[in-house]
């Protein structure tokens, strides 16, 4: 495509069914995935109800899901002026400004976009690996100074386009095209840039910080001698997603960049580029190369099970149809409830929904001092011993008491290890 690769005016074009028809499709079908999913992701996140979701605001994690889906959304969006000119059989009607700002914003997002994984990754390992070391420096301030610096650093690099995208006449019709000045230079020179930092440095990065984030995982989980189960489910979400997102990011551009070798070595050459098919190879490769911009949304938030539940809430809202949460327990929705027990002579029960059997299999020893301290304090302030009217009675009363408070401290401890377990990781 004439926005990421240089190409000469006496290429000649691949198959008209293809160039003309599939490629103009598959953009516009890119363009409607991209802008759907990417503006649901920043609906969500950017105006989601604080009240519905704990843990979304002003994360670092959300600040750079924003950033990416906003570069993914800019990027699609200029998708349609390309299927157009594909369209045209490569006419150029937009003129001279929109080949140059048109060229700039796809490059900026083209670059911007792998940035962003880059720095999920590095946030990623650096949350993982070294939690308590970096927990003062990963803040919402530091990722929006970084997000800003990740702009500024796509915009230099995709300011090229400013200045060598130009609008020429080629056979009586007019072209948007790379004019690189003379000198084998200037083109290695734009080769290295787009293949270096556009994929390998990025997929080295992101390779080196994922691997460390596994290791690390599992030499934790080894360290924690617990046999719950959900921190070896943990780790198997967080495997597959890495290694999702290492996949996603190869399938989707290894190919486009090898077909940019390529034609860095046979650009001249066409009867090599004809039996090689590598102008239609191109096209082939930045319809996947721009795909990832579509599936960025899903790999990145809806994965994420917060974000996820309060997309299905927002579409329920949109569509009318109730909150099936609104009657569903807290312990139900994975959130915390307190442990305030509700007391009976007969029965005792607890918000957590601990059956009553497994809390008499863990009776604290009577001789504990916390528990013989606490339950008299429970006996001072609730039964009648300092009345002068006491009966034998109320002392049975005030041994009833004693072994449901005594089953409260036991049922508290054993909710309060549940619940330090689940935020090791």
């Amino acid at each position: 495509m004439n926005s990421t690769t240089p190409s000469t005016d006496d290429v000649t074009p691949p198959p008209d069914v293809i160039r003309n028809i599939v490629v103009p499709s598959f953009y516009i079908v890119i363009c409607a995935i991209g802008l759907l999913g990417n503006a649901f992701v920043l609906g969500i996140l950017i105006f989601q109800d604080q009240g519905r979701v704990q843990g979304n605001k002003r994360s670092v994690t959300n600040i750079l899901v924003i950033n990416l889906a906003i570069a993914d959304f800019i990027f699609v969006g200029a998708l349609p002026f390309w299927a157009t000119e594909q369209f045209l059989r490569g006419r150029w009607i937009f003129g001279t400004f929109g080949c140059k700002f048109l060229s700039f914003l796809s490059l900026i997002n083209l670059y911007g976009s792998v940035f962003f994984l880059v720095a999920m990754g590095i946030d990623r390992y650096l949350a993982v690996v070294f939690a308590v070391r970096v927990r003062n420096y990963r803040t919402p301030q530091n990722a929006i100074r970084v997000c800003i610096g990740i702009w500024l650093f796509a915009s230099l690099i995709a300011s090229q386009a400013l200045a060598f995208r130009k609008v020429k006449p080629v056979n009586n019709m007019t072209r948007c095209s790379w004019y690189l000045p003379p000198g084998k230079a200037y083109l290695d020179a734009y080769f290295v840039i787009r293949t270096a930092l556009g994929f390998f440095l990025p997929f080295l990065v992101i390779v080196y910080c994922y691997i460390f984030i596994i290791l690390s995982l599992r030499k934790r989980s080894k360290k924690l001698m617990t046999s719950a189960s959900h921190i070896t489910n943990k780790q198997h979400k967080v495997t597959r997603l890495i290694l999702c997102v290492i996949s996603l990011f190869v399938i989707c551009w290894l190919p486009n960049h090898i077909v940019t070798l390529m034609l860095a070595f046979n650009l001249n050459d066409e009867e090599e580029r004809k039996r090689l098919h590598i102008d239609t190879a191109n096209l082939i490769s930045t319809c996947l190369a721009y795909t990832n911009s579509s599936i960025n949304p899903i790999v990145y938030a809806f994965m994420k099970e917060d974000v996820r539940l309060q997309g299905i809430a927002l579409i329920r809202k949109c569509c009318g149809l109730p909150d099936p949460d609104d009657h569903v327990p807290l312990a139900a929705r994975g959130q915390p409830e307190p442990s305030v027990p509700r007391t009976n002579r007969n029965n005792t029960k607890f918000l957590k929904g601990r059956s009553q059997s497994g809390v008499e299999e863990l009776k604290l020893p009577h001789s504990s001092p916390m528990t013989n301290a606490t339950s008299a304090t429970c006996l001072a302030s609730n039964s009648p011993v300092n009345s002068s009217k006491s009966t034998g009675h109320s002392s049975n009363n005030s041994q009833d008491e004693f072994a449901e408070h005594e089953k409260t401290l036991v049922d508290t401890v054993v909710v309060s290890g549940e619940m330090q377990g689940e935020t090791l990781l």
